[in-house]
């Protein structure tokens, strides 16, 4: 393997094989993992939001933290704002 190539892992992946003796079976199975998949693609998509939603929280307090720390000093004659970063 040369240094300037890379190969990029292989996925994991199972298959499964069902036989039935009828159509009705198949279709039965077939459906259910279908129903079991897109139960997992929306249990995953439903956690993604969530995660989306906590950080705008988080960043929606942190704004508003500094807001009221900046209105308060300024009502008290100082204008100096705090967690700016920028201090030397």
């Amino acid at each position: 393997m040369s240094a300037g190539r890379r190969v990029p892992p292989t996925p994991n992946i199972k298959v499964r094989a069902w036989f039935t003796n009828s159509p009705q079976y198949c279709k039965a199975i077939w459906s259910m993992a279908v129903a079991q998949h897109q139960f997992y693609l929306d249990k995953r998509n439903c956690r993604q939001n969530q995660s989306l939603q906590i950080n705008d929280l988080v960043r929606e307090l942190s704004n508003s933290s500094i807001t009221l720390t900046i209105d308060n000093a300024a009502s008290n004659g100082s204008l100096s704002r705090s967690n700016s970063g920028n201090e030397k």
